[in-house]
């Protein structure tokens, strides 16, 4: 169990103008982690 906390803008979404800097491969990955029993209860982007 756990979350991902994602506190900045993700490029490709409806919300990037142009500026976002979140890579969205990067927040998949750390679902998967998670997903796997990885040790982290929490992860934050910004």
């Amino acid at each position: 169990m756990g979350e991902v906390v994602v506190l900045g803008l993700v490029k490709g979404t409806a919300f990037d103008s142009g500026h976002a800097t979140l890579e969205p491969s990067a927040i998949a990955e750390k679902f998967w982690e998670l997903h796997q029993g990885c040790k982290d209860a929490s992860v934050n982007f910004s």
